[in-house]
């Protein structure tokens, strides 16, 4: 299964935008907290309604391994702790506070300079700050180190935007290169990888220019310069276009001596060093056909959608569709009173004229979903084996293996919901294999 990046060749274009300096957003009455805003186990809330909360406490427990405590973004009070939208699908349990605009901090708080060539210590402190994989995947970065911890040798910075029309990532390594530069150390020391890559788009020159005179003399970390194309971000990808190297089907980074991280993961992790702070802020940019001019902004985690598009100057056409997220992999939300996560790296707002979908006809065999996918796989037959339910084929097809990053839908002629099909065929194939394991399991 050969990796690479795709012949139909999504430019990963920026929006029209100076992505420095970002705009910093006046906060919110209230802000809406979810619990599950990574993946994983949701957060088990560690507050109760009515009282009083600081910026940077803790207010969701991490559940198990796999899963991300949740902190307050400011000082208030818990309005409550209900089931509320989410920008991840759904409704999941989440804590409203109301803002009480003092900006009190948690007396928690505090730098940790023990964790500086502490391992354990790290660890420990990456894990209590609720610090996820903010390009999009919230994986928690503590069970990512922990699951390559003596396994690698390499450690790779993602700077290139996820998706086309974002500039997040960008902006960031452009006003918090120092924080970044740190984080990428402490990344290697807790990995004990002995070198890192930084691996940057060549459409973000100034990010390029300004972090290549800050590299570390020693060398033991490479700037390199890649592509701008989609979807350059994903994980394997960029293993394989920065090392050469492939990760078979059903592996992980690790396999291969690599552990991926994004760059506003760095910066968080050196933060939660430097001052205590855990994750509650973060870069998201505002494009689309329907915003008045798109803007990088940062914005506290669980801020209301409306909010931040009101505060940022409003919408110059109203609206037709609003996505979190990218044009290839975002959501589509039907409120605006949901709060952003922490794996929301930009709200699209969609115009009327820039929105409309084409009919879907039959598939006509054309073979471009295969010859497109980044992974090598097939979608045209897992599009067929999901309509006839055939999960041993599924299985058999890899369908595991699908990045869910659009682009077999995006070349599709007949316009077919690609994507969506690929997401129920592995439901489909999950329920398949715990039917089959609770059958054995009844035999014996």
């Amino acid at each position: 299964m050969k990796l690479h990046i795709p012949g139909v060749r999504i430019k990963h274009t920026l929006p029209d935008v100076a992505p420095v300096p970002s705009l910093t957003l006046p906060l919110p009455e209230k802000l809406y907290m979810p619990l599950s805003m990574h993946i994983g186990a949701p957060a088990a809330p560690c507050v109760s309604v009515g009282e009083q909360v600081y910026k940077g406490q803790k207010i969701g427990e991490a559940r198990g391994a796999i899963s991300a405590a949740v902190h307050a973004p400011v000082s208030g009070t818990v309005l409550a702790i209900e089931q509320w939208p989410s920008a991840r699908g759904g409704e999941c349990e989440t804590v409203i506070i109301e803002n009480d605009g003092l900006e009190t901090l948690s007396p928690d708080l505090c730098p940790h300079p023990e964790c500086e060539n502490d391992a354990d210590a790290l660890v420990a402190l990456v894990r209590e700050c609720g610090i996820v994989g903010m390009g999009g995947a919230t994986f928690p970065t503590a069970a990512k180190i922990d699951s390559a911890r003596g396994k690698m040798d390499t450690v790779i910075l993602n700077g290139a935007e996820c998706e086309p029309g974002l500039a997040s990532d960008y902006a960031a390594m452009l006003e918090r290169s120092d924080a970044l530069l740190h984080g990428i150390r402490l990344l290697l020391m807790a990995c004990g990888a002995k070198s890192a890559i930084l691996a940057i788009e060549e459409n973000k020159g100034e990010a390029i220019s300004l972090l290549s005179g800050k590299l570390p003399a020693d060398g033991s970390v490479k700037l390199q310069t890649l592509p701008s194309l989609y979807p350059q971000g994903g994980e394997k990808q960029l293993i394989y276009n920065t090392t050469g190297r492939e990760i078979r089907s059903g592996g992980l980074p690790a396999d291969v001596g690599c552990a991926v991280f994004n760059v506003e993961t760095a910066i968080a992790v050196a933060e939660a060093v430097e001052s205590g702070m855990p994750l509650i802020e973060r870069y998201c940019t505002l494009s689309g056909s329907a915003f008045a001019q798109p803007k990088v902004v940062r914005v506290r985690i669980g801020t209301p959608v409306r909010h931040i598009s009101e505060a940022a100057g409003g919408y110059e056409t109203a609206p037709k569709k609003i996505i979190l997220g990218g044009p290839m992999m975002g959501m589509s939300v039907y409120r605006t009173d949901m709060g952003v996560n922490k794996g929301s790296n930009g709200i699209l707002a969609m115009a009327e004229s820039g929105s409309e979908s084409e009919r879907q006809t039959s598939c006509i065999r054309c073979g471009r979903c295969v010859e497109n996918c980044p992974m090598g796989l097939m979608p045209n037959y897992l599009n067929l084996f999901t309509r006839k339910n055939a999960a041993e084929k599924l299985q058999e097809y890899h369908v595991f293996d699908c990045l869910e990053c659009g682009v077999c839908a995006y070349g599709c002629p007949a316009r077919l919901p690609l994507v969506q099909q690929m997401k129920l065929g592995k439901a489909r194939l999950r329920a398949w294999q715990n039917a089959e394991k609770a059958r054995k399991e009844a035999q014996k």
